[in-house]
C-alpha cells in the first residue's frame, strides 16, 4: 500500500464528509454549507470559496474537491501544530493580533458609517427656503474671493513660535520662504493658495478667514493629527459672477454638510450621555 493511501486511511476515522448533490457555498437558508468536519471543526463552502480566491462558480468543478482536500490537510496540520505549542510563537501571535485588530477596526468603521448614513445623514433636510435665507444672510461673504496664504507645521509648538514671530514684526512671507527654501526658484510658492471662492473653503474655516482683514494672520489652527496651520488673508476681491442662481447648488451642498455635522455631533453626544465611558 503506497503512502498516500496509508495516510488517507489514517485520517479517515477523524474526518466526516457531508455529500451534496450540487455544490454551492450556502444552503437554502443562506448559511455556509458544511462540506466536512475535522475532529469536530467544520470546513464550509465559504472556506473553499476563500481558498479559491472568491470564485464561487468554481465550486461546481473538480477543483473544489482538490481544494477541500488541501484545507482538510492544513486543518490537520494546524491542530497538530497547536498541540505542539507552535501557536505560542511571539511573531505568530503578533501577526494574528494585528489581523484581529484590522477586522475589529473594519467592523467598527463600517457599522459607524452605516449608522451615519441611515440614522443621521438620511434625516437631514435642506429646503429651498433654507438655501435662500443662507444666501441673503451671507451674500457679502459668498460674493468675495479671498487670496490666502497657508503655512503647515508638524507641531502646535512650531506654529505658535511662527505666530509669535509674526506678531512681533516678522513677515508671514519670510517664514514661508524659510519653510519652503527647498522649492526651486521660479515655481509657484507652495504656501500661496491663490484666490479661493467661498465654496472652496472648508465650512469650519469660513467664520475664521472671512473675519480676517486684508493682511491679517489667523491664530494657530490645530488640526490634529494633521498638524497645525496659520492662514493669511493676502487680499480679497468681489466676484462679479456670483448670484443666488449661480450659487444655490453650492449653498445647498454646504448646508447639507453643516447640518450633517451638527446632527452627527448631537447624535454622538446623546450616545455618550447614555453610555459609560472610562479613559
Amino acid at each position: 500500500m503506497d503512502r498516500r493511501r496509508l495516510s488517507l486511511l489514517f485520517i479517515l476515522p477523524f474526518i466526516t464528509f457531508i455529500p451534496a448533490c450540487k455544490a454551492k457555498a450556502t444552503n437554502d437558508q443562506g448559511l455556509p454549507k458544511i462540506l466536512a468536519t475535522v475532529n469536530g471543526v467544520a470546513i464550509t463552502g465559504d472556506d473553499v470559496v476563500q481558498r479559491m480566491g472568491g470564485h464561487e462558480r468554481l465550486l461546481n468543478t473538480p477543483m473544489k474537491d482538490r481544494i477541500l482536500e488541501e484545507i482538510i490537510a492544513d486543518e490537520l496540520l494546524y491542530q497538530n501544530g497547536v498541540k505542539l505549542g507552535l501557536d505560542k510563537d511571539a511573531k505568530f501571535r503578533g501577526t494574528v493580533r494585528m489581523m484581529e485588530l484590522r477586522i475589529a477596526e473594519y467592523k467598527r468603521a463600517e457599522i459607524a458609517r452605516r449608522v451615519r448614513d441611515t440614522q443621521i445623514a438620511a434625516k437631514v433636510n435642506v429646503t429651498d427656503r433654507d438655501v435662500k435665507d443662507y444666501y441673503d444672510k451671507n451674500a457679502e461673504e459668498i460674493g468675495a474671493d479671498l487670496h490666502l496664504g497657508l503655512l503647515h507645521f508638524d507641531t502646535d509648538a512650531e506654529a505658535k513660535d511662527a505666530l509669535a514671530r509674526i506678531r512681533t514684526g516678522t513677515a508671514f512671507e519670510k517664514i514661508a520662504a524659510e519653510q519652503f527654501a527647498h522649492v526651486s526658484k521660479g515655481s509657484k510658492d507652495s504656501w500661496d493658495m491663490g484666490y479661493m471662492h467661498w465654496n472652496q473653503i472648508s465650512p469650519d474655516l469660513l467664520g475664521i478667514v472671512y473675519n480676517l482683514k486684508r493682511g491679517e494672520v489667523s491664530d494657530v489652527l490645530d488640526r490634529a493629527p494633521n498638524g497645525s496651520f496659520l492662514i493669511k488673508v493676502i487680499d480679497r476681491k468681489k466676484n462679479p459672477g456670483v448670484s443666488f442662481a449661480s450659487m444655490s447648488t453650492a449653498i445647498e451642498n454646504r448646508l447639507h454638510a453643516i447640518k450633517n455635522w451638527e446632527a452627527y455631533d448631537r447624535y454622538v453626544q446623546q450616545l455618550k450621555k447614555e453610555s459609560t465611558i472610562k479613559k
